[in-house]
């Protein structure tokens, strides 16, 4: 019986797969050596070298063996080794205290069945501001975090500085850039799940909050950013108005009800940021009354935030203030009266109240005569203003009393007030008589006489630019050697006033 053999130099670090074709098994032969076949063995790969790992890097095989307590390979009742079909592994060149990486400081051959799934590879490096968002994709014991239970679906992060390896029962969804939280800009967050915030509070899903604490800022797989905002800058002329999305207490410990309206003024903060439970409606400028100004603003609020609705308020100048929501100014600003020594206001009572110790009911009437500066309160009324009338010798104007209806004759030389009841009447004229007193008044006596057709007519024309002031006496000018008759309406009796 003859045995041929057949020799090969394996180098060191280098391997061969050999198959005994009698018994249909593959072994591993490593160098260095030199290794003898007989005719039944046949070499099916290799030689080949060793895979070796660098400190810092990893490598993925498919199928591994399976080893003992020791590292020792298994062998089934074949003596074949044992081999993890379908399964990967992750090998590391250092050991790193956790069982999914297996550590491989030398160099290792692959046994029958093993392949490599990923070359050797630098593992990944994360900075400070950096993180890496996972995803869960088979059930495990993470042992990075204390052995927490990892299920399908489960996202979860790595946060930076760290070195990854990465997990055959984990995918990596996408790196994550830290963002930086200044006190120029802040994020709004959301919760996607019920979770804890960075200050450990509870935060329900759908829960929106601010985070407002500086420094770089990554968001938890919890948690989704929905948007950016900046505080707004109050000051002295400048304040905010907001309104309640929902019942909550806001940033200064006050208890807002949901659709409330309220202003933030540099009392209460130089600068303020919106929450997600407040809605900015727009900024107040300031309301500012010079020393001859007043306004009446309509529906004030009182201290605790409630309105006076339908009442009103006069402010009086100087002063500055900003209208809280809900209130407007009646008729803007309005300028003080100044009223002179000749210069009266008819003023009116709008309901009964008590100015100066004097008792007015609503409806009186009263005049108020200067020199003095006027402001009218809440429930007076300004009817008009008025004026003495100063009177010649020849002048006078007609007086008519709105309580009885009688007119009378104010003449002489004085000067004329009227009372709180009492206004100017206009004395009406006939057209002939019209005529007459204005062609009285520009010279002229009597109506002159038009010949029309061969026939005298007297023409009612009004002579150019002429206009009478009704409420004045009508006065008419009686030459030398002229009469005038004059009838009394009262008393049905004529008289003759001769010139």
């Amino acid at each position: 019986l003859r045995i041929f053999l057949k020799m090969i130099r394996i180098l060191p670090h280098n391997y061969i797969h050999v198959m005994d074709t009698n018994k249909g098994i593959t072994r591993l032969e490593s160098g260095p050596k030199m290794f003898s076949y007989q005719d039944h063995e046949k070499i099916i790969e290799g030689p080949k070298k060793m895979i070796s790992i660098p400190p810092r890097h990893y490598c993925i095989i498919r199928n591994p063996i399976v080893v003992d307590e020791e590292g020792h390979p298994v062998i089934n009742e074949h003596g074949e080794v044992k081999v993890r079909f379908g399964e990967t592994e992750v090998r590391v060149h250092d050991d790193l205290g956790i069982q999914q990486f297996k550590p491989y400081a030398d160099p290792f051959p692959l046994y029958p069945y093993e392949s490599v799934e990923e070359n050797v590879k630098k593992c990944t490096s994360l900075k400070d501001n950096e993180a890496l968002k996972l995803k869960c994709i088979r059930p495990f014991k993470d042992e990075r975090f204390g052995g927490v239970e990892r299920f399908p679906e489960d996202t979860y992060l790595i946060n930076g500085p760290a070195s990854y390896y990465p997990l055959v029962d984990e995918v990596i969804v996408e790196k994550v850039q830290s963002i930086i939280i200044t006190n120029e800009v802040v994020v709004v967050l959301e919760a996607i799940r019920d979770t804890k915030d960075d200050e450990g509070k509870d935060r329900t899903a759908g829960e929106r909050w601010l985070h407002t604490k500086l420094g770089n800022f990554i968001p938890s797989v919890d948690v989704t950013i929905v948007d950016f905002r900046s505080p707004k800058a109050i000051t002295e002329k400048k304040c905010i108005h907001l309104r309640a999305l929902k019942t909550t207490t806001d940033i200064y410990g006050k208890l807002r009800k949901a659709g409330e309206e309220w202003l933030v003024t540099l009392e209460t903060s130089s600068t303020h940021i919106v929450s997600p439970q407040e809605e900015h409606v727009n900024d107040v400028q300031i309301t500012a009354l010079s020393s001859l100004e007043y306004c009446y603003v309509v529906n004030p609020m009182r201290p605790d935030g409630t309105h006076r609705y339908g009442e009103m308020e006069l402010r009086k100048g100087e002063c500055q203030f900003f209208l809280n929501p809900g209130e407007y100014l009646a008729n803007g600003f309005q300028k003080i009266h100044l009223l002179e020594e000749n210069d009266l206001l008819l003023l009116k009572a709008k309901e009964t109240h008590e100015e100066d110790g004097t008792v007015r009911k609503a409806g009186e009437t009263w005049m108020i005569r200067g020199p003095c500066n006027f402001i009218p309160n809440i429930n007076v009324q300004i009817l008009e203003k008025r004026f003495a009338i100063p009177l010649g010798d020849n002048e006078g104007v007609y007086v008519r009393s709105n309580k009885t209806g009688e007119v009378r004759l104010e003449k002489g030389k004085q000067t004329f007030i009227l009372q709180p009841d009492e206004v100017l009447w206009e004395k009406e004229l006939a057209e002939d008589l019209e005529t007459l007193i204005a062609y009285n008044a520009s010279g002229t006596s009597f109506i002159p006489v038009t010949i029309k057709n061969g026939k005298r007519v007297y023409e009612y024309i009004l002579p150019k630019n002429y206009k009478r002031i009704k409420t004045n006496a009508v006065r008419f000018k009686a030459p030398h050697n002229s009469a005038v008759q004059i009838f009394d309406y009262k008393t049905k009796q004529k008289r003759v006033v001769f010139g």
